[in-house]
């Protein structure tokens, strides 16, 4: 049982929130980012590189609203680029 007294249903892996949509979904339906050493941000589909990883919902509208919104920045706690492609 959760804290909240609800029965968690752990079927699906662990779970990350989007950064755009705010919502909690398992990870197979979410992309990580991470920041690059020189401030990029990069996919990083096999989820193996360091750093603190920034997950987006696999939709576009979710991925164009974090980069127009500038939240990759504000999920990383510092200023970085996101490349145009």
């Amino acid at each position: 049982m959760s804290r909240g007294g609800r029965h968690k249903d752990r079927s699906d892996g662990p779970e990350r929130k989007c950064i755009a949509t705010g919502e909690v979904a398992p990870k197979r339906g979410l992309i990580r980012f991470v920041v690059s050493p020189d401030g990029v941000v990069v996919p990083d589909v096999l989820e193996r590189l360091p750093g603190r990883g920034i997950w987006v919902s696999a939709d576009r509208a979710a991925l164009d609203l974090a980069v127009k919104k500038n939240l990759f920045s504000s999920a990383a706690r510092q200023q970085v680029s996101v490349p145009e492609d």
